[in-house]
């Protein structure tokens, strides 16, 4: 994969201006750059991007696997929706803060690279939003309707004040230690997994609007939900027995098939659910009303 790095040795100090990455451009820009025996590494001392300070060192080597890769970046005060998005093509960010992303891989191609990987990353933000999700509007519509499904809340936001992400990598699944996003009006807290080949999420959490009395008080409404589905567009699920068991319709029968003693609690339960009486099935012996 990097067979034509083993005909040459180099040692290059660059300080440019300007300088286009990729997909990235950055500002000024300070770089050591070293060859040796197929082996490069690269050293950015400092480097103006995505509207913060990048520093790390890069390692770049030919295995007989193909190639191996060892990166060490920090990235202080960016805009996260910048950064986050040239780099992973993810874009459900807004704000600015700190992210640090230390990986080690090999392989003979980017998918191998990918189911290789190992490593860790940390995400601090402040003062943003989650784009194309609307956790508000959603909790305050199951907290007056239990049952009246999730809506369209996908195309809004959820501002927040402070956001923190703490992920652990290992051959190719990033395992979502803690995430913890806290605003004046919602909280969320999640744990799971997320593929880095195929890029989807498989997450737990629970989401709660905040209290208006105080900071210190219970949240006012809380619900458990999974997000699953791709990066770019993942869906978010709540907990469907959390909402039947919030349900005045659907408690009492809830509560009443646990415990088979309960004939009368089930059958006043259907009645409300359906509206009426229940009729006694065709055939069935009727009680004389003497």
């Amino acid at each position: 994969m990097f067979d034509g790095l083993s005909g040459f040795d180099l040692d290059l100090r660059l300080s440019a201006a300007h300088i286009t990455l990729a997909r990235a451009k950055l500002g000024r820009t300070a770089i050591a750059t070293n060859l040796r025996g197929g082996n490069l590494n690269i050293t950015v001392g400092e480097s103006q991007a995505f509207g913060g300070i990048l520093k790390g060192t890069v390692a770049l080597s030919s295995t007989d696997s193909g190639a191996e890769i060892k990166s060490d970046m920090q990235f202080a005060d960016v805009d996260l929706a910048n950064c986050l998005g040239e780099l992973f093509q993810f874009r459900r960010l807004e704000g600015r803060g700190d992210v640090a992303i230390t990986i080690d891989a090999n392989g003979d191609s980017v998918l191998a690279l990918t189911r290789t990987m190992s490593g860790s990353a940390s995400l601090t933000g402040r003062d943003g939003a989650m784009v194309g999700l609307n956790v508000e509007q959603l909790l305050r519509r199951l907290e007056r309707r239990p049952l009246s499904g999730t809506g369209d809340f996908r195309n809004g936001r959820t501002p927040y004040e402070k956001l923190t992400v703490n992920v652990k990598i290992a051959e190719g699944v990033a395992t979502v230690q803690d995430v913890k996003v806290e605003g004046s009006k919602v909280r969320l807290g999640l744990t799971g997994s997320a593929s880095i080949p195929t890029r989807d999420f498989d997450l737990r959490g629970v989401a709660s609007l905040a209290s208006t009395s105080s900071a210190d008080a219970p949240p006012a409404f809380e619900l458990p939900f999974m997000v699953q589905g791709p990066w770019d567009d993942p869906l978010m699920l709540p907990d469907t027995q959390a909402l039947m068991q919030r349900s005045p319709l659907t408690s009492p029968l809830l509560n009443a098939v646990k415990n088979r003693n309960t004939r009368d609690t089930v059958r006043s339960a259907i009645e409300r659910l359906t509206g009426g009486a229940i009729s006694p099935p065709a055939g069935a012996p009727t009680q004389d009303p003497r």
